[in-house]
């Protein structure tokens, strides 16, 4: 039920956030926002069913075995709760660290929201277009708040796809059930007090499970506020509200006024990887790939591979000698001494056993990255960064004496750089057919793929393994 008791004095952006997205419809929706909804939708899906079997999504599964329920785990035939399964797909979804990325919000827009939302939908049987506008809107949220807070709330050492993934599956939900204005606003007042996500925990098991614990408490968020809990209208602008504590007064952006929302709407500016790492290395591996592509890198030859970077690029991407897969996806060394010793960086790359191989540890001698000295600083970045110059100098020495020397600044998948759908379908191939066998991978990509164009239940789109 809505529940309108929480509809008090209001103002401001999250409130005016909270009535927008009350009021939207999949019929207003253009198409092309309900396509790249279903572009990141299935996007995500692949990326976690690859994803079944990471010591990650184990640790999570067994913690929640015996608790039968509704919602499907994702590849598999089990059953669990509602929330259950939003922990366990959001874990899933960024295990391999190959789902999306949205430049606003500077963090993994879909990883904590799209498993919320499915759950939701797989257990009260809505369309699949309900889905398609709860993704949208989710997305929305996480930009435009992402936005205000502006880049100082990553530079704290918040993991952004926990902390606003958190408020973007809260509103998500509460969209799907029907809440009004104040019910999203109280949701997402609720979890205010529930994001969090410290970057220290990058390179461990942990990582991932931030956009779980952000799926499965945007979900409480919005069951509670269904319920009669209330929040405060200001916990998200208000003194010693979230903007407050996780960014502060002073530095928050003019973003925090009311705008006009969907105008674009945010997910036009989603991204997606190509490489299962870090964002802030995928720019170094497409010019290291392309150039042994083209024949301007031959790895035999490598004597060195420097890396210029940003001082942020280095202080994610800490693990200089990486003891684990884990470590390895925010090493750039190892990234980049994997490109020069197989010619591709995939799942495959960081398993257990190539992060100790021989000829990729060799190759990681040869790796030197630095920080670029236009880009060493939080102003220089952060300027960059808004000015879209924040880039990549790969300079590559050859024994021979040839030097290879590339900078870029926009890697492919992004809006300025973008993969199409046939990109999409054989990465979300790559990551599904190893575990599901090519029959189920064709009809899940087939159905994901018309999310929304008709009248389907999420039974019907997503339930494969009935």
């Amino acid at each position: 039920m809505t529940m309108m008791m929480n509809s008090v004095a209001r103002a401001g952006l999250a409130a005016a956030l909270a009535d927008f997205i009350a009021e939207l419809t999949y019929e207003a929706l253009p198409e092309e926002a309900r396509n790249e909804a279903r572009r990141a939708i299935a996007d995500t899906v692949g990326g976690a069913i690859a994803a079944c079997s990471e010591p990650s999504t184990l640790a999570v599964r067994q913690v929640i075995a015996g608790e039968a329920g509704p919602c499907s785990i994702w590849g598999t035939t089990d059953r669990t709760t509602p929330r259950n399964a939003a922990l366990v797909n959001g874990t899933m979804a960024h295990a391999h660290d190959i789902d999306d990325c949205n430049g606003p919000m500077l963090g993994h827009p879909s990883a904590p929201v799209v498993p919320a939302i499915a759950a939701l939908v797989d257990e009260l049987r809505l369309p699949g277009a309900d889905m398609v506008v709860a993704y949208v809107a989710a997305v929305e949220v996480e930009g435009r708040l992402g936005r205000a807070v502006t880049l100082r709330h990553n530079a704290l050492g918040w993991h952004t796809t926990s902390t606003l993934g958190c408020l973007g599956a809260a509103a998500a939900c509460a969209k799907l059930l029907k809440l009004d204005g104040p019910g999203i606003l109280a949701a997402m007042g609720i979890a205010a007090s529930l994001a969090s996500g410290v970057r220290q925990n990058f390179g461990t098991m942990t990582k991932p499970a931030h956009a779980g614990f952000a799926a499965q408490n945007g979900l409480l968020a919005a069951r509670l506020a269904q319920a009669g809990m209330t929040a405060s209208a200001e916990a998200i602008e208000g003194h010693e509200g979230f903007m407050d504590l996780f960014v502060g007064k002073e530095v928050l952006a003019e973003q925090t006024s009311v705008g006009r929302f969907g105008e674009p709407f945010e997910l036009i500016h989603n991204y997606y990887k190509i490489y299962p790492t870090c964002s802030l290395v995928q720019c170094g591996l497409d010019i290291v790939l392309a150039g042994i592509a083209s024949g301007d890198i031959v790895p035999d030859d490598v004597k060195t591979l420097r890396a210029g970077v940003s001082y942020h690029a280095l202080n994610i991407m800490r693990y200089h000698d990486p003891k684990d897969a884990l470590q390895a996806r925010f090493s750039m060394e190892y990234c980049l001494a994997a490109a020069l010793s197989r010619g591709r960086v995939g799942i495959d790359e960081f398993a257990e056993e190539a992060v100790f191989a021989p000829e990729i540890r060799d190759r990681m001698r040869q790796v030197e990255p630095y920080v670029h000295p236009d880009l060493a600083t939080r102003d220089q970045f952060d300027r960059a960064l808004a000015e879209g110059n924040a880039f990549t100098d790969i300079e590559v020495t050859h024994g021979s004496g040839h030097v290879f020397r590339r900078r870029a600044s926009v890697a492919k998948g992004t809006p300025e750089n973008p993969v199409s759908w046939g990109d999409l379908e054989a990465k979300f191939r790559m990551c599904v057919t190893p575990q599901l066998g090519e029959d189920t991978t064709e009809i899940l990509w087939n159905n994901l793929r018309k999310l929304g164009e008709e009248e389907a239940s999420y039974t019907r789109l997503l339930r494969w393994n009935n």
